[in-house]
C-alpha cells in the first residue's frame, strides 16, 4: 500500500485570459489517505474555446487525463446563457504508484484546439509499503517500476492516433446519412445534452456535437465500434463527444439526465427501455418509427406514456418519386408542449397522442 500527503494545491499566480476561470477543490491541503490513488475534482471553463480535458503531468511524464463533462451549475451561475459552462468540472484519480516519492503534479486544461493552459500544481509526498498478506515467501515485492524521468520504457514505441487513422480511415465510412443530417438540422442542438443510442462509429454524435451541443454520449453495444469511435473522434478533434459500451448510462444510480435523446435506428432499440429512457430524457426523444401500420400505430402507443406530445418528421435524401417512397419517418417526442415547441426548428405544430 501507499501512505499518501498533499502539501499543497497551487493556483497559477496570475489567471489565464483563456479561461474564465479554474479550481482544484480535491484533494484538501494537508489532507493524507492509505492506498494507490489521489482523488483530484475541480473545474476550468474557456474563454474562447471551450476546455476539453484536464492533462496531469509529473517529471514530464503524462501520467492522466481527464475529460472536462461534469455538470456544475453553480459555477455556470456566473456565466448566465453560456450552456457550455455548465459541463465544466472534472473528477479522477491518480495512481500514486506513478509518482515520484516527492511529487509536483501538474495540471493543464487542454482546450478544443489542443492548446495547453496551465492550472496550478498539487505537491506532496508518498510511501510504498507491503502490507502482511503481500509478503511472498521470497520476502516483500518492489514497488512497481516506473518510467524514467524521461518517459521511455522497454517497451516499444507506441504509434501516434492519427498514424494509426489514416489507415483506418481507407476502410471507415465516416460520413452521416443525408436523412440523418436532414434530422439533425431540424433539432435545436446548440448548448444541449445529448445520449445517442446506437453510436455506431460516432458519425451522429460528432454531428451533433458540431452543431452545437454542449456535451454528447454514445450508447454502442459492439466493443470495437466503441474504439473506432473514440479514435475518428480524436482523430477528427472532436471534444466533448464520449462513446460508453452497451446500456451502462441508462442503469443503476447516478445517471445523468439529457436534453435530447437520439434513437435513430429504429424503434424496435428502445421499445423495451421507453421508462429508463423517460426518466433520464428532460427534453425530447428521437427515434424512428415502422414504416407502417400496424406496427407504427403500436409504437406511438408504446411512446404514449412518456411523450405524450409529438411530431412526426418526414424525411427523404431525394426530391424524386422513388426516393421519395424510401423515405424515413421520425418521432419526436416530449412530456409537454412547450418542451417540444423549443425542440424543434421550423415548426409550430404539435400532436398530442392522447
Amino acid at each position: 500500500m501507499t501512505e499518501i500527503q498533499i502539501d499543497s494545491v497551487l493556483l497559477p499566480p496570475e489567471p489565464s485570459d483563456q479561461l474564465w476561470g479554474c479550481s482544484i477543490q480535491v484533494p484538501l491541503i494537508g489532507s493524507g489517505d492509505v492506498g494507490f490513488w489521489i482523488h483530484v475534482g475541480g473545474y476550468v471553463s474557456g474563454r474562447w474555446r471551450p476546455a476539453a480535458a484536464v492533462e496531469f503531468v509529473e517529471a514530464d511524464n503524462v501520467v492522466r487525463v481527464a475529460a472536462v463533462r461534469i455538470s456544475r451549475p453553480d459555477v455556470a451561475l456566473s456565466r448566465p446563457g453560456e450552456r457550455e459552462v455548465e459541463f465544466c468540472g472534472f473528477y479522477t484519480l491518480v495512481d500514486a504508484r506513478k509518482l515520484s516519492a516527492e511529487f509536483d503534479l501538474r495540471l493543464a486544461a487542454i482546450l478544443e484546439d489542443g492548446s495547453r493552459v496551465p492550472m496550478g500544481s498539487i505537491r506532496g509526498r508518498h510511501r510504498y509499503h507491503v502490507a502482511a498478506t503481500e509478503q511472498s515467501p521470497q520476502g516483500p515485492s518492489p514497488p512497481p517500476e516506473r518510467a524514467s524521468a524521461d518517459g521511455n520504457h522497454d517497451e516499444p514505441p507506441i504509434p501516434s492516433i492519427k498514424d494509426d487513422l489514416k489507415r483506418l480511415l481507407a476502410d471507415v465510412e465516416t460520413s452521416l446519412p443525408e436523412v440523418e443530417s436532414s434530422l439533425l438540422d431540424r433539432l435545436v442542438l446548440a448548448g444541449k445534452s445529448v445520449l445517442d443510442l446506437g453510436a455506431g462509429t460516432g458519425e451522429r454524435a460528432r454531428a451533433a456535437r458540431a452543431r452545437g451541443a454542449a456535451l454528447v454520449d454514445g450508447i454502442e453495444p459492439d466493443p470495437e465500434r466503441v474504439a473506432l469511435a473514440r479514435l475518428l473522434s480524436a482523430y477528427h478533434d472532436s471534444s466533448r463527444v464520449f462513446f460508453h459500451q452497451a446500456r451502462e448510462l441508462l442503469e443503476g444510480p447516478g445517471r445523468e439526465e439529457y436534453d435530447v435523446v437520439l434513437a435513430v435506428n429504429g424503434f424496435d432499440l428502445v421499445r423495451d427501455h421507453l421508462d429508463a429512457i423517460a426518466a433520464i430524457a428532460r427534453g425530447v426523444l428521437v427515434t424512428e418509427l415502422p414504416a407502417a401500420d400496424p406496427d407504427r400505430a403500436a409504437a406511438l402507443e408504446a411512446a404514449r406514456a412518456g411523450f405524450p406530445f409529438h411530431e412526426l418528421l418526414e424525411l427523404s435524401s431525394g426530391l424524386t418519386a422513388s426516393e421519395q417512397r424510401g423515405s424515413r419517418t421520425f418521432l419526436v417526442g416530449a412530456a409537454d408542449e412547450a418542451t417540444l415547441r423549443s425542440a424543434l426548428l421550423g415548426r409550430d405544430g404539435v400532436t398530442a397522442t392522447q
